[in-house]
């Protein structure tokens, strides 16, 4: 079965809540920054501090391992990749990264990895339960240790948590600002986008875009000619 048809068969759906217009990867400087004249103050304050924190992260030195530190894995572990290591050995030999916000770097890299292949073995077995909380765990982890999501889309998913009829949520998109995910029975659609646009309006200070979703079955073989 497709996973378009398998979604369908067992009545849910993903329906995607836009937080915020999303940052460009080239922020300009805040101090350059403007907002449409008919943007609400708080639609102006969110834009703007994400540019700023997108700005701030950009003027850091980026984020590779130094000399020595590679050094120092090469020596003890014989990998190329962070792909190449599991959970356990990174936990192992993290002593061999000086630098804390790297560590928590690699341990996103790494748990999403494990997370990505939990993922897979839980939709071939039909366990969207499982699926759902590995939706929220992969969020815990963008927020924590890549520190990628913001206020608006984790209000999303906090939301979502305390919403019976939907089982998993996460923010999707490189971060910052745009859009997360929810998976959510069919059925429930109205009463689900009333509810979070609600929540969202009180706790953010403006109504997000709620829409559902179809799902494709990727990329495949076309079986037709066209001539």
């Amino acid at each position: 079965m497709s996973f378009r048809n398998f979604f369908k068969a067992i009545s849910f759906s993903l329906f995607i809540a836009t937080a915020i217009p999303a940052v460009s990867s080239a922020a300009p400087n805040p101090a350059s920054f403007t907002t449409p004249s008919d943007s609400t103050a708080a639609e102006t304050e969110t834009v703007a501090r994400i540019t700023k924190r997108v700005y701030e992260i950009q003027s850091m030195d980026k984020t590779n391992l130094s000399s020595a530190e590679k050094k120092a894995l090469k020596k003890e572990l014989d990998v190329t990749h962070l792909c190449d290591i599991d959970l356990k050995t990174f936990e192992d030999h993290r002593h061999l990264i000086n630098d804390p916000v790297l560590g928590k770097r690699a341990l996103h890299v790494i748990s999403e990895n494990f997370r990505v292949g939990e993922a897979k073995d839980a939709l071939k077995a039909n366990d969207l339960v499982t699926f759902g909380k590995l939706m929220y765990a992969s969020h815990q982890s963008l927020k924590d240790w890549y520190e990628v999501s913001g206020k608006e889309l984790d209000t999303i998913v906090e939301f979502c948590k305390t919403y019976e009829d939907c089982i998993g949520a996460r923010m999707t998109g490189a971060g910052f600002g745009g859009c997360a995910i929810a998976l959510v029975k069919k059925n429930k659609f109205e009463d689900f986008s009333s509810e979070i646009t609600a929540y969202y309006e009180e706790k953010i200070g403006y109504k997000p875009d709620v829409f559902a979703s179809e799902i494709g079955d990727g990329v495949g073989e076309l079986k037709k000619e066209f001539t």
